[in-house]
């Protein structure tokens, strides 16, 4: 690269390490030690070397807890997402028969790559003698789709304003919680 090494580092070097080689035969034929090696200032002032250093260990630590998040990630994966949100437009309706209905839209994904179509089932956890109304949904991989969900409940089993609940989204491979809640008014039930 026509550099001195003599000068520093070198914008112009290449870290190809010609120079080390060089700088052996030439002090060969001296009987001298190389001026040019890998080495530290410790090692060269004639310290003891250490195996085990505490930079050693904190990298050793970290990646190891990284590895360990990661396989704790790809255990933990759901083979597909869900979100439950409700349908814009009224916050509850009351029908005809008494009962009290909340509309939802339910959009699942599909996190599979290569699988056949996939049944998934939704039921309710914490909302007793509720009525869900979905369309069966197959999904096939990598798929997203959004259906209407439909959770009915008598005005008189209802107790409170707002009811938490949670949807349970279920496949064969995996199973998915979402809490949410169920809205009514005063004016149903055994509200006063």
């Amino acid at each position: 690269q026509g550099i001195d090494i003599r000068d520093g580092f070198q914008l112009e070097c290449i870290q190809c390490a010609r120079c080390i080689d060089a700088c052996e035969s030439v002090m060969d034929k001296f009987d001298q030690p190389t001026l040019v090696r890998y080495s530290s200032i410790a090692a060269d002032g004639g310290a003891p070397r250490r195996r085990i250093r505490p930079r050693t260990t904190v990298y050793g630590g970290l990646m190891t807890s990284l590895i360990v998040v990661a396989v704790m990630l790809l255990i933990a994966r759901v083979p597909f997402e869900a979100t439950v949100n409700r349908a814009p437009g009224s916050l509850y309706t009351v029908d005809a028969d008494g009962y009290v209905r909340n509309t939802y839209l339910l959009q699942i994904t599909n996190n599979e790559a290569e699988s056949d179509e996939v049944l998934y089932g939704v039921r309710l956890l914490g909302l007793d003698g509720a009525q869900v109304l979905t369309p069966p949904l197959m999904l096939g991989a990598e798929e997203t789709r959004t259906i209407p969900l439909i959770v009915r409940l008598p005005g008189s089993a209802i107790e409170d304003r707002t009811v938490p609940f949670t949807v349970i989204i279920t496949s064969p491979s995996a199973e998915l919680q979402i809490p949410t809640t169920f809205k009514t008014d005063f004016d149903v039930g055994g509200i006063t």
